[in-house]
Protein backbone atom coordinates (compact mmCIF):
# COMPACT_ATOMS: atom_id res chain seq x y z
CA UNK A 1 0.00 0.00 0.00
CA UNK A 2 2.70 2.61 0.75
CA UNK A 3 4.22 2.27 -2.73
CA UNK A 4 0.82 2.58 -4.40
CA UNK A 5 -0.03 5.57 -2.24
CA UNK A 6 3.21 7.36 -3.11
CA UNK A 7 2.82 6.62 -6.81
CA UNK A 8 -0.77 7.85 -6.85
CA UNK A 9 -0.09 10.99 -4.84
CA UNK A 10 3.01 11.85 -6.86
CA UNK A 11 1.41 11.23 -10.25
CA UNK A 12 -1.89 13.08 -9.93
CA UNK A 13 -1.66 16.65 -11.17
CA UNK A 14 -1.20 18.57 -7.93
CA UNK A 15 1.55 20.52 -6.25
CA UNK A 16 2.88 17.26 -4.77
CA UNK A 17 3.53 15.85 -8.24
CA UNK A 18 5.87 18.76 -8.90
CA UNK A 19 7.42 19.00 -5.44
CA UNK A 20 9.98 16.26 -6.09
CA UNK A 21 12.14 15.70 -9.16
CA UNK A 22 11.79 12.52 -11.21
CA UNK A 23 15.01 10.88 -9.99
CA UNK A 24 14.07 11.40 -6.35
CA UNK A 25 10.59 9.99 -7.01
CA UNK A 26 12.13 6.78 -8.35
CA UNK A 27 14.46 6.63 -5.36
CA UNK A 28 11.42 6.91 -3.05
CA UNK A 29 9.42 4.32 -5.00
CA UNK A 30 12.33 1.87 -4.94
CA UNK A 31 13.16 2.37 -1.26
CA UNK A 32 9.55 2.03 -0.16
CA UNK A 33 8.79 -0.92 -2.45
CA UNK A 34 11.87 -2.90 -1.41
CA UNK A 35 11.38 -2.27 2.32
CA UNK A 36 7.59 -2.62 2.52
CA UNK A 37 7.02 -5.34 -0.06
CA UNK A 38 10.12 -7.23 -1.24
CA UNK A 39 11.77 -7.79 2.17
CA UNK A 40 8.51 -8.85 3.91
CA UNK A 41 7.73 -11.24 1.03
CA UNK A 42 11.22 -12.77 1.23
CA UNK A 43 10.90 -13.24 5.00
CA UNK A 44 7.47 -14.84 4.53
CA UNK A 45 8.81 -17.19 1.84
CA UNK A 46 11.69 -18.23 4.10
CA UNK A 47 9.20 -18.90 6.93
CA UNK A 48 7.10 -21.02 4.57
CA UNK A 49 10.14 -22.94 3.33
CA UNK A 50 11.23 -23.64 6.93
CA UNK A 51 7.68 -24.71 7.84
CA UNK A 52 7.23 -21.89 10.37
CA UNK A 53 4.01 -21.08 8.54
CA UNK A 54 1.91 -23.67 6.71
CA UNK A 55 0.49 -21.42 3.98
CA UNK A 56 1.53 -18.28 2.16
CA UNK A 57 -2.09 -17.12 2.49
CA UNK A 58 -1.65 -16.88 6.27
CA UNK A 59 -5.12 -18.24 6.93
CA UNK A 60 -4.42 -19.06 10.58
CA UNK A 61 -4.39 -16.08 12.92
CA UNK A 62 -1.44 -17.51 14.87
CA UNK A 63 0.68 -17.81 11.71
CA UNK A 64 0.22 -14.14 10.82
CA UNK A 65 2.12 -12.91 13.88
CA UNK A 66 5.70 -13.53 12.70
CA UNK A 67 5.33 -12.22 9.12
CA UNK A 68 3.42 -9.16 10.34
CA UNK A 69 6.00 -8.57 13.08
CA UNK A 70 8.89 -8.57 10.62
CA UNK A 71 6.92 -6.36 8.22
CA UNK A 72 6.29 -3.83 11.02
CA UNK A 73 10.05 -3.69 11.58
CA UNK A 74 10.69 -2.99 7.89
CA UNK A 75 7.95 -0.33 7.83
CA UNK A 76 9.43 1.48 10.83
CA UNK A 77 12.89 1.24 9.27
CA UNK A 78 11.52 2.83 6.08
CA UNK A 79 9.79 5.58 8.05
CA UNK A 80 12.94 6.47 10.01
CA UNK A 81 15.06 6.44 6.83
CA UNK A 82 12.64 8.79 5.06
CA UNK A 83 12.38 11.04 8.11
CA UNK A 84 16.04 11.93 7.55
CA UNK A 85 15.45 12.97 3.93
CA UNK A 86 13.89 16.01 2.30
CA UNK A 87 10.49 14.45 1.76
CA UNK A 88 7.27 16.49 1.89
CA UNK A 89 5.46 16.11 5.23
CA UNK A 90 2.34 14.67 3.65
CA UNK A 91 4.32 11.79 2.13
CA UNK A 92 6.02 11.08 5.44
CA UNK A 93 2.58 11.10 7.08
CA UNK A 94 1.35 8.48 4.59
CA UNK A 95 4.31 6.24 5.45
CA UNK A 96 3.74 6.75 9.18
CA UNK A 97 0.02 6.05 8.81
CA UNK A 98 0.79 2.85 6.90
CA UNK A 99 3.27 1.83 9.58
CA UNK A 100 0.81 2.50 12.39
CA UNK A 101 -1.87 0.57 10.50
CA UNK A 102 0.35 -2.47 10.13
CA UNK A 103 1.39 -2.19 13.79
CA UNK A 104 -2.29 -2.12 14.81
CA UNK A 105 -3.10 -5.12 12.59
CA UNK A 106 -0.12 -6.95 14.10
CA UNK A 107 -1.19 -6.21 17.69
CA UNK A 108 -4.84 -7.06 17.01
CA UNK A 109 -3.71 -10.35 15.44
CA UNK A 110 -2.64 -11.62 18.87
CA UNK A 111 -6.33 -11.79 19.80
CA UNK A 112 -8.41 -11.48 16.59
CA UNK A 113 -8.03 -11.83 12.84
CA UNK A 114 -8.81 -8.75 10.76
CA UNK A 115 -8.23 -8.17 7.07
CA UNK A 116 -4.83 -6.69 6.31
CA UNK A 117 -5.92 -6.33 2.66
CA UNK A 118 -8.84 -4.14 3.69
CA UNK A 119 -6.71 -2.17 6.14
CA UNK A 120 -4.31 -1.41 3.27
CA UNK A 121 -6.88 -0.39 0.64
CA UNK A 122 -8.89 1.67 3.12
CA UNK A 123 -5.65 3.28 4.31
CA UNK A 124 -4.99 4.32 0.73
CA UNK A 125 -8.51 5.70 0.52
CA UNK A 126 -8.02 7.51 3.84
CA UNK A 127 -4.78 9.10 2.62
CA UNK A 128 -6.41 10.36 -0.58
CA UNK A 129 -9.43 11.71 1.31
CA UNK A 130 -7.21 13.54 3.80
CA UNK A 131 -5.17 15.13 1.00
CA UNK A 132 -8.37 16.01 -0.88
CA UNK A 133 -9.81 17.74 2.21
CA UNK A 134 -6.60 19.37 3.42
CA UNK A 135 -5.13 20.62 0.15
CA UNK A 136 -8.27 20.77 -2.04
CA UNK A 137 -6.31 18.61 -4.49
CA UNK A 138 -8.38 17.15 -7.30
CA UNK A 139 -8.20 13.50 -6.28
CA UNK A 140 -11.90 12.77 -6.81
CA UNK A 141 -11.35 10.32 -9.69
CA UNK A 142 -8.69 8.44 -7.75
CA UNK A 143 -10.93 8.35 -4.66
CA UNK A 144 -13.81 6.91 -6.70
CA UNK A 145 -11.52 4.32 -8.30
CA UNK A 146 -10.08 3.22 -4.94
CA UNK A 147 -13.60 3.05 -3.45
CA UNK A 148 -14.63 0.80 -6.34
CA UNK A 149 -11.55 -1.39 -5.82
CA UNK A 150 -12.43 -1.51 -2.10
CA UNK A 151 -15.80 -3.01 -2.99
CA UNK A 152 -14.32 -5.59 -5.35
CA UNK A 153 -11.63 -6.53 -2.84
CA UNK A 154 -14.11 -6.87 0.03
CA UNK A 155 -16.39 -9.03 -2.14
CA UNK A 156 -13.47 -11.21 -3.23
CA UNK A 157 -12.25 -11.73 0.36
CA UNK A 158 -15.78 -12.74 1.39
CA UNK A 159 -16.35 -14.99 -1.63
CA UNK A 160 -13.03 -16.75 -1.00
CA UNK A 161 -14.11 -17.18 2.63
CA UNK A 162 -10.79 -15.59 3.61
CA UNK A 163 -12.60 -13.26 6.02
CA UNK A 164 -15.92 -12.66 7.70
CA UNK A 165 -17.82 -9.38 7.46
CA UNK A 166 -16.51 -8.27 10.86
CA UNK A 167 -12.91 -8.98 9.79
CA UNK A 168 -13.45 -6.92 6.62
CA UNK A 169 -14.95 -4.01 8.56
CA UNK A 170 -12.35 -4.27 11.32
CA UNK A 171 -9.47 -4.05 8.86
CA UNK A 172 -11.17 -1.21 7.02
CA UNK A 173 -11.71 0.81 10.19
CA UNK A 174 -8.13 0.37 11.36
CA UNK A 175 -6.56 1.32 8.03
CA UNK A 176 -8.94 4.12 7.16
CA UNK A 177 -8.82 5.85 10.53
CA UNK A 178 -5.08 5.60 11.18
CA UNK A 179 -3.90 6.71 7.74
CA UNK A 180 -6.55 9.43 7.43
CA UNK A 181 -5.63 10.84 10.84
CA UNK A 182 -1.90 10.61 10.16
CA UNK A 183 -2.22 12.60 6.91
CA UNK A 184 -4.95 14.99 8.05
CA UNK A 185 -3.13 15.96 11.24
CA UNK A 186 0.34 15.82 9.58
CA UNK A 187 1.77 13.27 11.96
CA UNK A 188 5.31 12.24 11.25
Amino acid sequence: MPTMALMLVLSIDSYLAYSINKQYKWFLYTLVFVNTFIFPVIITLVMYQRKIISSLQLKKRSERIYPFGFAVGFYFFTYFLLKKTAIPQVLLSIILGSTLTLLAVFLITFKYKISAHMAAITGLLGALLAIFITFQANYSNAILLIALIWGFLASARLKLKAHSHSEIYGGSLVGGILVFMSVFFSWG
